[in-house]
């Protein structure tokens, strides 16, 4: 799980770097791609680099992980993780330009030493009793100064407070907007799902090879889950992961794994090729079949709620 998200990040960077987009004003102009990347890099941030541990280094010295480090982060201070998590997140975003400045395979590791410098930035806080910015101020050297913080008594833009509202405020609305491509994106699947097997239910071997399709199961994959636990089994766990993955309960009221037999997938000749290219054309004739109708013309309501 943790090395898909560095995958993630990776392959959002590659795009970016194949539009030939070299600025965060550039990438904005592209919304869908623009939110995507925050998805991409909220998951690398809070499920890679803050979460990385303690460990020896080439030279066998010890380095202290981010883990450890918001950990005492949070047990010295007022801060909460979700408090170094979006802080991270908003220093990243404020510098990708420089992060795409940088060759494409340097770029994961390089918003990795963002997020890892602001940890040290907290840490040296603690460590020299520095007053944090957002701490509030108990008494006033004049009275007719109402700033509560250090922050908002500081008159520069070292500490921007509306700056960082609006970016905050600026991943929220990207985060919504997010969510809502997902719900359709997933709404759009179960409909495909529940085409397939409305139309191939009578060659049940047929929806099982569609359904692996949506499961982005290769060809080898499948073939060796057959081998491993024979027909009915293997499409069992197909059950399980396109309910699991696409939200869909009961998914076995629709379709049987034990409509199937280990004949109808040549398991039973127990040849690894003979199987793959039975696979092959049973995806091939329920593909070509779903041509033959009318996909506008069905529309059915998720039966996951």
């Amino acid at each position: 799980m943790k090395n898909d998200n560095l995958q993630e990040i990776k392959n959002v960077l590659s795009t970016i770097n194949k539009k030939n987009i070299t600025t965060r004003e550039e990438l904005e102009l592209n919304q869908v791609l623009y939110a995507s990347t925050f998805y991409c890099l909220e998951k690398y941030i809070n499920h890679y680099v803050l979460v990385s541990k303690t460990h020896k280094n080439n030279k066998k010295e010890t380095v202290s992980g981010n883990l450890d480090k918001i950990r005492f982060i949070t047990e010295n201070s007022s801060y909460e993780r979700e408090d170094v998590e979006m802080a991270a997140l908003i220093k990243v975003i404020e510098n990708l330009d420089k992060v795409f400045s940088k060759p494409l395979n340097a770029q994961p590791w390089y918003i990795h030493t963002i997020c890892s410098n602001l940890v040290n930035d907290y840490l040296r806080k603690l460590d020299l009793g520095m007053v944090w910015l957002d701490a509030e101020i108990t008494e006033y050297t004049d009275s007719s100064d109402k700033s509560s913080t250090y922050g908002e008594m500081m008159p520069d833009d070292t500490y921007n407070g509306e700056s960082r509202f609006i970016e905050k405020e600026t991943i929220k609305e990207l985060t919504a907007q997010l969510n809502a491509k997902k719900a359709k994106q997933l709404n759009k699947k179960q409909n495909e799902i529940f085409f397939a097997i409305k139309h191939l239910s009578a060659k049940p071997a047929e929806v099982f090879a569609n359904l692996s399709v949506h499961l982005n199961m290769k060809n080898k994959e499948f073939t060796n889950l057959l081998i491993e636990r024979g027909a009915v089994e293997a499409c069992e766990y197909i059950l399980q992961e396109i309910s699991k993955q696409f939200e869909i309960s009961k998914i076995d009221e629709l379709i049987k794994a034990n409509s199937v037999s280990d004949k109808l997938f040549k398991v039973d000749s127990e040849n690894p090729t003979l199987i793959a290219d039975q696979i092959s054309k049973l995806r091939n004739r329920g593909k070509n079949r779903l041509k033959t109708y009318n996909e506008k013309n069905f529309q059915i309501e998720p039966k996951n709620k």
